[in-house]
């Protein structure tokens, strides 16, 4: 058996509540809630309870935020690579070209 949390609402008077149940399959999980709190109106952000941590369907590491961080960074980069060829290729060009004469010139 798996642990579920939700919170659910059950009338304006009662309002929010979170509640924990012990179930197989999510479903399982709403059964059981509605049995435990009797007549509700609406259960959400229902998410799988597992060694103390929580799985609810999106990832929400530090690592995947860095990982897009990087993607987006690289796209950005090859976006203003291609649409500012014009000034990027000369500018590499002239510092390639001090770079080796200074290299050149240190024997």
């Amino acid at each position: 058996m798996a642990t579920w949390e939700a919170n659910v609402w059950v009338s304006p008077e009662t309002g929010d509540i979170k509640t924990t149940v012990e179930a197989s399959t999510a479903q399982g999980a709403k059964q059981q809630i509605k049995e435990k709190h009797g007549n509700i109106a609406q259960i959400y952000n229902l998410r799988h309870i597992s060694n103390g941590s929580v799985s609810s369907g999106r990832s929400s590491g530090g690592g995947d935020i860095a990982g897009t961080m990087i993607l987006f960074g690289i796209l950005v980069a090859i976006v203003l690579i291609v649409n500012f060829w014009y000034i990027i290729l000369p500018i590499g060009l002239i510092s390639a070209i001090v770079w080796i004469w200074k290299w050149l010139g240190e024997d």
